[in-house]
């Protein structure tokens, strides 16, 4: 609807100029020539110049409306002063009507540029408005123009001057508008762009919401169902809990029976728990009694084990030293041997020797005294008798003897040392003898003594288990209670003392 309303605007717009533009061949070149006047402001003529005095400052109060570049152009032409030609009282309305188009134009920029103006029917109406009166404008203008024109004087140079500049600043009126009256346009077709958007972004959130109401619809009938379901459900749990309820309180009054029975068997059962306290404390000064035996074997054993221990070691010791005097005799029988082979040697050594010294003391002596042999350490003056030889040989035979004397010496010394070393050897095996036959002794004894050891553990251990199994049947809700009693219990049983013994 606007843009029908500014499409008859330009359209009325462009009817004015055309009719403004059907006079421009009347204009003369010459300034003095009668020039007939166009556009609606040529009608001034047919007022009488008896009127044009009054209007002269109205006119020079519209020439100060006129734009920079008309005023520029118009300064170089003579301006005429006098009080003739001014505009005809008549066509007050029809300058009315332009100056209220111009009006409409500013008011509409000023709408524009405050920013509050967002809706597009205000610009519509506005446009309308202005079309309204333009139209209105035009219909004075095509009847005034209609009319026959009276007769009228030539008119003046200063009077055509005139004439130009209104018309000039009546085209730069209708130019102003017209570029108004695009921006305004432009603005509208925005706004237009704009409704069409939002109306189709309305009916978008309209389809949206609607949708989503169908489905808000559902989800309510689909929770209501469920809800239905539920307290169908519920009802029924509360039947069954209703009925659990009343079994529970049957249960109640029967276990309230029951635990009457039970308080008087408790009231009965007491004197025979005392007892029983009194039974489990002596069994548990028994258990503490065998318990003190069995650390006490536990050291025993210990202490015997370390002895066996120590009994070992002095044991390996021995049988070192043995080792060592084994072989300290082997090495010994070894040089026995080595010497007595030796000694062995020098004897059949000392045979030859004394019998070359026989046969040389034979040689020597005369044959007449052929038993001349023990007269062997004769003086020194017989040997000075003889030769050099002989006395050479009987040094020789001298020295063979004093060295067989010599080893018959050693050979004695070291028989008397063998009889010593193998009475030591005797010795010493037979102490090592005892010490191995003592040492077997004990540890045949230890081990005996291990043995019973053991098998009074296992017994002792036997006892303990049943002992605890017998604690544990009767009366297991109160332990602690009876250790406690069994602990200041200043008398033991008599149990307790013949377990020693055994």
């Amino acid at each position: 609807g606007t843009l029908r309303f500014i499409i008859l605007f330009i359209q009325n717009n462009k009817k004015i100029n055309s009719v403004f533009d059907t006079n421009d061949s009347l204009v003369r070149p010459s300034a003095f020539k009668p020039v007939v006047p166009k556009s609606f402001h040529s009608m001034q003529n047919l007022v009488s110049p008896l009127h044009r005095g009054t209007h002269a400052d109205a006119g020079r109060a519209g020439q100060g409306s006129l734009s920079d570049s008309g005023r520029n152009s118009l300064t170089s032409l003579p301006t005429y002063t006098g009080s003739s030609y001014g505009p005809p009282p008549a066509l007050g309305p029809l300058s009315a009507s332009t100056s209220h188009i111009n009006r409409l134009g500013t008011i509409a920029l000023d709408k524009l540029d405050k920013p509050g103006y967002q809706n597009g029917l205000s610009a519509s109406d506005s446009g309308r408005s202005s079309s309204g009166k333009s139209s209105s404008s035009y219909q004075r203008l095509s009847h005034l123009s209609d009319a026959p024109a009276p007769l009228r004087p030539s008119p003046s140079s200063d009077d055509v001057i005139q004439d130009l500049e209104e018309r000039l600043w009546e085209r730069e009126q209708e130019v102003s508008e017209v570029k108004e009256l695009c921006k305004f346009i432009s603005i509208i077709y925005v706004f237009e762009e704009k409704q069409r958007v939002w109306e189709h972004e309305m009916e978008e959130l309209r389809q949206n919401y609607t949708g989503r109401l169908q489905q808000v619809t559902r989800r309510a009938q689909r929770t209501q169902q469920a809800l239905q379901a539920q307290i169908a459900r519920l009802q029924q749990d509360k039947r069954r809990l209703q009925d659990e309820m009343t079994l529970l309180l049957a249960q109640r009054e029967e276990l309230e029976k029951k635990c009457l029975d039970f308080r008087k068997e408790q009231a009965d059962i007491l004197p025979r728990l005392e007892e029983t306290k009194w039974e489990v404390c002596q069994k548990v000064g028994e258990i503490s009694l065998l318990k003190q035996q069995l650390r006490e074997s536990q050291g025993e054993m210990t202490q015997r084990a370390g002895e066996i221990v120590a009994l070992r070691g002095q044991l390996k010791d021995l049988n070192a030293q043995l080792r060592e005097r084994e072989e300290t005799e082997i090495s010994l029988k070894e040089s026995f041997c080595t010497k007595t082979l030796e000694l062995e040697r020098c004897e059949a050594e000392l045979q030859t020797m004394l019998a070359e010294v026989q046969t040389r003391e034979h040689l020597l002596s005369p044959p007449e005294t052929p038993t001349s042999l023990p007269a062997l350490p004769a003086p020194d003056p017989l040997l000075t008798l003889q030769s050099d030889d002989s006395k050479v040989q009987c040094q020789e035979s001298g020295d063979l003897r004093r060295q067989l004397e010599r080893l018959q010496g050693e050979l004695r010394l070291e028989r008397q040392q063998r009889e010593q070393q193998a009475l030591t050897f005797a010795q010493e095996r037979q102490t090592w003898q005892d010490e191995k036959e003592r040492v077997l002794k004990y540890q045949a004894q230890l081990q005996l003594s291990y043995v019973e050891m053991l098998q009074k553990n296992q017994a002792l251990e036997e006892r303990v288990d049943k002992l605890g199994a017998q604690i544990a049947t009767p009366s297991p809700p109160e332990p602690p209670v009876s250790v406690s009693i069994s602990l200041t219990s200043p008398t033991p049983p008599a149990e307790e003392k013949k377990l020693p013994a055994t």
